[in-house]
């Protein structure tokens, strides 16, 4: 007989032992039957208790009684996983800007970016216009937020997560550069990234800034999605 039948079986024989002698105590006590509307409600409070016991005991006496469910890919390991791409990421703060570079003695800003996720196994396209068709874009509606200098809607944002802006490269109204989050502070409503700017190298950089980067902003991408997440907790 199946295992988890034998489990259920044994936690109703339990019960039933249990119920039988709880009235046979009742009926010891008072050397009589109890009188209806006493009975009635002892043996609700019987069936209730029937009942937890059972699914109880079935529990216990089950073969999955010891199963513990893994973590989902939304889980703390999903920071873990960011939290050790920013710590990577910053071991290149200084490093110089060389437009077309991937790194690791220059980088431009997308190839600053593609060289950090390729370390974590997470293989994205090499320029910033190619990189914002990746990831989701459940994240696009804060740029309207970030445009107008008002607080953003950051309730999404994570570290990890990649913003782009447009440059004078690329017109107003394309990609241009990339950059990658390494904070979030949502009292405030900001935020601070890594990436490589032109003139600077790897450096931070507080968001929004009231000034270039705000009036640059055109919208935010995730690519850490739950295969990534599910690959670095086993790794």
């Amino acid at each position: 007989m199946n295992n988890s039948i034998k489990a259920i079986i044994s936690g109703v024989t339990f019960g039933l032992i249990s119920l039988t002698s709880v009235n046979a105590t009742a009926v010891q006590h008072t050397g009589v039957p109890m009188k209806h509307a006493r009975a009635t409600e002892l043996q609700q409070e019987i069936s209730a208790a029937f009942v937890e016991q059972s699914f109880e005991n079935a529990r216990l006496h089950s073969p999955f009684a010891g199963f513990k469910a893994r973590p989902t890919a939304k889980s703390a390991n999903g920071s873990e996983l960011a939290k050790e791409m920013i710590e990577y990421a910053a071991k290149f703060l200084g490093t110089p800007y060389v437009w077309g570079s991937t790194g690791p003695k220059s980088f431009d800003c997308s190839g600053f970016t593609s060289y950090v996720y390729r370390k974590f196994g997470i293989h994205i396209n090499r320029t910033s216009g190619q990189q914002y068709t990746q990831g989701t874009n459940e994240l696009q509606r804060i740029g309207d937020h970030f445009a107008g200098h008002t607080q953003p809607d950051d309730a999404d944002l994570q570290p990890g997560d990649l913003l782009f802006f447009s440059s004078r490269r690329s017109g107003r109204r394309g990609v241009g550069h990339v950059a990658m989050v390494a904070s979030v502070d949502r009292e405030n409503g900001t935020c601070k990234f890594i990436h490589a700017s032109t003139r600077r190298g790897v450096v931070y950089q507080n968001f929004p800034d009231n000034g270039y980067y705000s009036n640059h902003f055109i919208g935010a991408k995730r690519i850490i999605n739950d295969g990534h997440i599910e690959a670095f907790n086993n790794k």
